[in-house]
């Protein structure tokens, strides 16, 4: 099939092509901020919270340096 843009719009989230969009279920977000400056915003969702917890770790690392 030639390439595209899924159009995922429909109610059940299925392209025509058949791929079907899905989110993880775990919602991660992560905003510091020093008054009006933004230090760190991530924002993803995952299926692991082992993924969650390496994020949260790497923002940790971020903040540190």
């Amino acid at each position: 099939m030639k390439a595209h843009i899924h159009d995922c719009t429909g109610p059940d989230l299925t392209c025509l092509c058949g791929y079907v969009f899905r989110a993880g279920s775990i919602q991660v977000g992560i905003e510091v901020y020093d008054r009006s400056v933004k230090l760190i915003s991530r924002h993803f969702n995952c299926e692991s919270v082992e993924v969650a917890i390496a994020e949260l770790r790497g923002a940790i690392r971020s903040l540190e340096a």
